[in-house]
């Protein structure tokens, strides 16, 4: 038999003629290692590396037992079998070798061919157990590896496959099933961002590992399901084998039940495939198009891709494609939107709007591109260019001897995150040689919503280096009164567009809520010091009321539409006397709501009702407001539309305490009678007292509070007439006397 040289064997006796026997019998085929006691043994175990231990039982130092023991007690020996001698007739001691835990006995005398076949079957043992061995690494190595592909096949917040796997499954499955329909469904959670700045990225992660263990629910032939990125996940399925409103139910029913306090939205775009060989990335955009029309829109969940879709994305390209070019070459223009003082009909400032004019495609409208260039940022670059343009102009204007009034540039989401913009603005009042005044900048209410916090620093940095900033289009945001709570803005442009009035021909239909609702801001703000500025007045019944609630500053195409530079530059020239040319409506005589803001109840209210005004009173607090008047009220009280106080001083300058006390006992008499009620009121009047004859009358009730109908007549001259004439005829009464006399 050719020798083993990897397998050592111990044979450890006291007895030499034994050692030398074994070291005969198996020498020839393993190395042998001789100890002639258990001390010796025991050394030899610990510098060796040994594969099969022979022990003598009865040894010096220590004994055959002793060893053993230790052997099997300790972790770095208990895998070497142990084979004792022993006399034939010792059983008692064979006995308790085994018991010891020994494999395996050699009698004395040794019989060389017994002796050779029990070692070997030890050794086959060995290797056997060693085979094993190597075969449980190597199953753990390739469950181990298997992991490792699973991982990289699975998202591991979801455990569901991730976008590069499911892509790959996704194609195979569209080859090897060509005569089925599939449908690609990507859903997105909607807010999902809030919910995490809410609840923190670990509930996050908890939802999304909810979505993916109710995708893992869906047991359906060729359907496969992924997380492609975020809180996007994407479904393929035979096109008539799901109903997408059930589906989207399910899920939203199962999250709902883990988060109570937030309320789940879900969104899905489709895309029915039908070209198996397009790329799966493509086939992802497309529902991606899809669920891009569901933006803001809180009525429909569910949008199907359709061609016009693609083409929008080319055309979106395409602009993409032509932007830096644009921008170098100067396509991009700044057009200018006076403003009006509606009291004076006088300018009162200007808006700087952008418009690209194209050189094959003409002027493109703004609202086709500033998303797209806000999406991939590009904005920024648009608007350093408008703002530097606009500085220009002003520039210009002051050199040909012009009086130019404050311009405003917007300032985009985008620009607020940039740590360099009030430097750059700096730079270019600098550079251009203006002050601050004539540059106002524009904020959008909605970018509050992103980032309130870094709103509230640049605003308040950027009013330091003094700027005036102005919250546009306020009213169309979610945050309103948050945003003026927070952000210390100086003037206010309120959003015509939030009333819904451009949504019906009829305009009555939405006016009492509207025009309460505009009467209201407007006093709002007035108590906060904050003007405002109108923008987006189309009409002239718009323009009448806005007056009559007292908001005179307006802007919109009723006034001018965005101009050329050079075409604004000629109404400068006029400046400070240009005045407007309003033309006014046909007369119109019909009852109507004087809460409308409509054509018919503003021409009523200005011209047929003598001086009027609505009031609003809160008979627990004693406060009344002024929810409209018009100008012949104005008139009465002596008072011209410049020179009247705001509504915060309104009551207290004009009115004065006596006068207000009277006007509450008028008012309480006609709640409490609800039939025209009249009085006499003295107001300390700006010189001398004006005498006021008040008939009210009431209108409606709110829940704490109560509208009124007021008519005022100065009759200062005639009480005057009257207290002369009541002198005089003492006088003559007192003559009278004397003459008997």
């Amino acid at each position: 038999m050719q020798k083993r040289h990897d397998i050592n064997i111990l044979v450890a006796d006291d007895n030499f003629a034994n050692r030398s026997l074994l070291q005969a019998i198996l020498g020839k085929t393993y190395n042998i290692i001789q100890a002639k006691d258990g001390q010796e043994a025991w050394s030899i175990l610990e510098n060796n590396r040994i594969d099969i231990a022979i022990l003598d039982l009865v040894m010096p130092n220590i004994d055959g037992f002793t060893l053993l023991d230790a052997i099997h007690r300790n972790e770095n020996y208990t895998h070497i079998p142990v084979v004792i001698i022993s006399a034939n007739d010792d059983k008692k001691n064979q006995i308790m070798s085994l018991d010891y835990g020994a494999v395996d006995i050699l009698g004395k005398p040794f019989d060389p061919e017994v002796v050779t076949h029990r070692i070997q079957n030890l050794v086959d043992r060995l290797e056997m157990n060693k085979l094993r061995a190597n075969q449980d690494r190597m199953t753990m190595e390739l469950a181990r590896k298997m992991d490792i592909l699973e991982m990289s096949q699975m998202d591991k917040v979801t455990g569901i496959y991730n976008r590069e796997t499911f892509s790959s499954i996704l194609s195979e499955m569209l080859i090897c099933n060509p005569d089925v329909q599939f449908d690609l469904l990507r859903i997105d959670i909607d807010r999902f961002k809030v919910f995490n700045d809410t609840f923190g990225v670990g509930a996050g992660d908890n939802v999304l590992k909810k979505v993916g263990a109710i995708l893992k629910g869906i047991h359906s032939r060729l359907t496969i399901y992924g997380r492609w990125h975020a809180d996007h996940f994407i479904i393929v399925t035979p096109r008539n084998n799901y109903d997408p409103e059930k589906l989207m139910k399910i899920i939203t029913k199962q999250l709902q039940k883990g988060f109570m306090e937030f309320e789940f939205v879900l969104r899905m775009g489709i895309y029915q495939i039908d070209d198996p060989s397009v790329d799966p990335t493509i086939l992802c955009d497309r529902a991606m198009l899809a669920l891009k029309t569901l933006k803001d829109d809180y009525t429909h969940h569910i949008a199907y891709y359709n061609e016009s879709m693609r083409t929008s994305l080319l055309e979106e390209q395409q602009l993409i494609n032509d932007m830096e070019n644009a921008l170098a070459t100067g396509q991009f223009q700044v057009y200018i939107q006076p403003q009006y003082n509606y009291a004076t009909h006088r300018l009162s400032g200007a808006e700087a709007l952008v418009r690209w004019i194209h050189p094959e495609k003409g002027i493109i409208s703004p609202g086709v591109f500033i998303p797209i260039f806000e999406r991939n940022g590009f904005i920024t670059k648009l608007d350093e260019y408008i703002w530097d343009q606009t500085c220009r102009l002003l520039r210009k204007w002051l050199d040909e001897g012009l009086q130019p009034v404050p311009v405003s540039v917007n300032i985009s989401r985008k620009d607020i995150y940039n740590p360099d913009l009030c430097k750059i603005l700096c730079e270019l009042i600098k550079k251009h040689d203006l002050t601050t005044d004539l540059l106002r900048l524009e904020i959008t209410e909605s970018a509050c919503m992103d980032d309130p916090d870094q709103l509230i620093a640049i605003v308040s940095t950027l009013k330091k280096h003094g700027f005036c900033v102005e919250m546009d289009d306020f009213g169309s945001g979610f945050s309103s009164l948050n945003t003026l709570k927070d952000v210390p803005v100086d003037i206010l442009k309120l959003d015509m567009k939030f009333l819904g009035a451009e949504q019906t021909p009829d305009i009555t239909q939405k006016s009492e809520r509207g025009g309460t609702i505009l009467s209201s801001i407007v006093r709002m703000a007035s108590r906060l010091n904050l003007p405002i500025i109108a923008e987006g007045v189309e009409t002239l019944e718009q323009a009448d009321f806005l007056k009559s609630i007292g908001c005179l500053f307006m802007q919109g195409y009723y006034f001018a539409k965005p101009i050329p530079a050079d075409e604004y530059k000629e109404i400068l020239k006029d400046n400070p006397f240009h005045v407007l040319e309003i033309t006014k409506a046909p007369e119109s005589k019909t009852q109507i709501d004087f809460l409308d803001y409509s054509v018919l109840s503003s021409e009523l209210f200005d011209k047929y009702v003598g001086a009027a005004a609505i009031f609003e009173y809160s008979p627990a607090s004693y406060h009344i407001d002024i929810l409209r008047m018009n100008t012949k009220f104005v008139s009465q009280l002596n008072l011209t539309t410049e020179n009247i106080p705001t509504e915060h001083d309104f009551k207290k300058k004009v009115f004065g305490n006596d006068a207000i006390n009277d006007m509450l006992k008028i008012l309480d008499e006609a709640l409490s009678t609800k039939a025209e009620t009249v009085g006499e009121i003295t107001l300390p009047g700006f010189g001398e007292p004006v005498n006021l004859f008040v008939r009210v009358q009431h209108l409606s009730d709110k829940a704490l509070s109560h509208i009124f109908f007021v008519n005022i007549e100065n009759i200062t001259s005639r009480t005057r007439l009257i207290h002369e004439n009541e002198a005089l005829l003492a006088e003559l009464e007192e003559l009278k006397a004397k003459l008997n006399a």
